[in-house]
């Protein structure tokens, strides 16, 4: 998937148009990558169901966009709040939650050692 701008809009307000839905569950900015936990009706089986979503958010030209990447789409991103794990279904995508755990796990580590807190 491509990037989508909106013409005139700041950054605040692509996160506005983003998290202002009924289907966020809960949404958390990162620097540039705003994680939500997006509600959503299965077809097959007609439940509700909850997976992580990344949209990175970036500026061209003075234009703010973002890029959407779902948990299925295994992003290349790990600062994924822990607690969204909690909140998604389990079995999306196992192995990168488990990358997501582990690199976290690393940086908290490092932080530690450098007596900065993570």
């Amino acid at each position: 998937m491509g990037w989508t701008t909106i013409p005139g809009y700041t950054k605040r307000q692509v996160i506005n148009e983003l998290t202002n839905n009924d289907y966020v569950h809960k949404h958390k900015l990162v620097g540039n990558e705003l994680w939500i936990v997006e509600q959503f009706t299965n077809k097959k089986t007609g439940q509700q169901e909850k997976i992580i979503v990344l949209y990175l958010l970036d500026n061209y030209g003075g234009e703010w966009g973002y890029k959407p990447i779902d948990e299925l789409m295994g992003p290349c991103y790990y600062g994924c709040p822990l607690e969204f794990f909690e909140l998604a279904q389990d079995h999306v995508n196992e192995k990168w939650r488990v990358k997501a755990r582990n690199y976290q796990g690393v940086e908290a580590v490092l932080a530690d050692e450098e007596g900065v807190p993570a």
